[in-house]
Formats: structure tokens, C-alpha cells, sequence
């Protein structure tokens, strides 16, 4: 039996995080829940507007929503920024969490850049 599914049923998904996602976080390991994001995890946060985040195709199949990297994330705190955290601050969820490519050292009152990266849903297979 073949497998389908149309664009908009995949693009659902994706774009609730494009326009609910308001911030991306630094952390330091991996928060479970919100509190956890901006609290015990919390390294640095910077906004995000909608035009930061961009679904297409995938790759390699489905469709696939790009963060774009960001400049000058400010960190609060020190510690090692091993994964980031979208979330969405006016309803206080947490929304999607995804290991960094590479971690990076952070210091109190200093900044850090980050990579764009994608949050993929493949087709049907």
C-alpha cells in the first residue's frame, strides 16, 4: 500500500513554530519544559520574528523549516551552549529543542552567533 501526504498536512506543524516561536535560547543541556528553558538551562536568549524562520522542501524529501542563524545572541550566563531552544514566551511553551551542531564556551555579558539549521518532517514512506 503507497504512502502520501499532502504539503499542507507537513507544513501544519512547521508553521505553528513559524509563527509561534518568538525567541531562541541558548542552553546549557537539554531543558525538558519551559521553566527548564529560561531557567536552570538558560544561557542567553535573542528574538526571533517570523522572518527568521522559513519552510520549503526538504532536502531530501517533505518539507523543512530553516532558522536562520543569528548574530549577536546575548549571554547571560557562562557555561557550555550545547543545544537551542525555540520557544514561544507569550503562552510560556516550550517548542522545540535541538542539540547544537557544535557547543560553544559562553561568558556573563558576551555573545555568540548561530548557525541556521532545519527542523525537517519527511515524506510518508
Amino acid at each position: 500500500m503507497a504512502k502520501w501526504a499532502n504539503d499542507l498536512v507537513m507544513d501544519q506543524g512547521l508553521e505553528y513554530l513559524k509563527y509561534h516561536a518568538n525567541n531562541l535560547v541558548a542552553c546549557a543541556g537539554q531543558p525538558t519544559n519551559y521553566a527548564e528553558a529560561i531557567g536552570a538551562n538558560f544561557l542567553g536568549m535573542i528574538t526571533l520574528s517570523i522572518g527568521h524562520l522559513n519552510v520549503s522542501d526538504g532536502v531530501i524529501s517533505g518539507r523543512r523549516l530553516t532558522v536562520s542563524g543569528r548574530m549577536g545572541l546575548l549571554t547571560q550566563v557562562a557555561g557550555l551552549a550545547d543545544h537551542f531552544a525555540l520557544i514561544d514566551s507569550v503562552n510560556q511553551v516550550l517548542l522545540y529543542v535541538t542539540e547544537a551542531a557544535s557547543s560553544q564556551q559562553t561568558y556573563a555579558q558576551n555573545s555568540i552567533d548561530t548557525p541556521d539549521w532545519d527542523i525537517t518532517i519527511a515524506d510518508p514512506v
